[in-house]
């Protein structure tokens, strides 16, 4: 439950603000790490991690969602479910794209893309 909530809490704050607090990382790597049947899959989190710092500056993805992407490869996303997460994040991800377009009529500013991140964690 403590999950969900804070996965809520970092979504909307990157909605609304474009900004994910380091707190709110920190406070989710503890509560993955308090879990009682937790995993650390290590390669996952790795290659998150290092394809994050190749896109980063390509794709102008926010330091905040490589972070958050990072931890959640860490602590969730097994080898099995790694590309449906993936696939999951672009499906959200396009469907906020097409959100932002239909509510500022244009692609200009900032996409949040932590709320593709955590529901993808969600529904894989």
């Amino acid at each position: 439950m403590a999950l969900y909530l804070l996965l809520s809490w970092i979504s909307i704050l990157d909605f609304l603000r474009h900004r994910i607090p380091n707190v709110a990382l920190v406070l989710l790597i503890f509560i993955s790490m308090v879990q009682p049947h937790r995993n650390i899959y290590l390669v996952q989190g790795v290659l998150t991690l290092i394809i994050g710092l190749f896109i980063h500056i390509p794709l102008r993805i926010g330091a905040g969602d490589i972070k958050l992407a990072t931890v959640l490869g860490f602590f969730y996303i097994p080898g099995a479910l790694l590309g449906p997460y993936w696939q999951a994040v672009a499906c959200i991800s396009l469907f906020l794209m097409v959100l932002h377009l239909f509510i500022h009529r244009s692609y200009k500013g900032e996409i949040a893309l932590a709320p593709a991140l955590c529901a993808a964690l969600l529904v894989t």
